[in-house]
């Protein structure tokens, strides 16, 4: 199993919460948009992007392995997914996403951010 992550800013203000309801509309329409070897996903809210360092959302998609990419990035911009997508590309800040290989067991550790992070064990 892999782990897609990508991290997003998020705007100022009065706009954030219109946000979150866009960015909860798009990982539901994700969910069942029926992805060969998708597995599920979630988004987070964080006290810092990487990279952008600043307030944002991490959204995390997890795969039964890297073949499962090419559908994801395809199907999760086009279709019935481009309203849903181009809402919330339009509002934020994109980083570059990362990958990371999940291990059959995860040990949980605390994160200085104060939300908890899995690493691989």
């Amino acid at each position: 199993m892999i782990g897609y992550v990508f991290w997003h800013a998020a705007p100022e203000g009065a706009a954030l919460a219109e946000y979150e309801k866009t960015v909860f509309r798009f990982g539901g329409a994700l969910a069942n948009a029926k992805i060969p070897g998708f597995l599920g996903n979630a988004s987070y809210a964080i006290g810092r992007t990487p990279w952008l360092g600043e307030t944002g959302y991490e959204d995390w998609a997890w795969l039964e392995g890297s073949w499962a990419l090419d559908a994801l990035n395809e199907r999760a911009v086009s279709g019935a997914m481009t309203a849903p997508h181009d809402a919330v590309a339009k509002a934020t800040t994109p980083t570059p996403p990362y990958l990371r290989r999940f291990a059959e067991s995860l040990a949980r550790r605390g994160s200085d951010e104060g939300r908890t992070e899995y690493a691989v064990s």
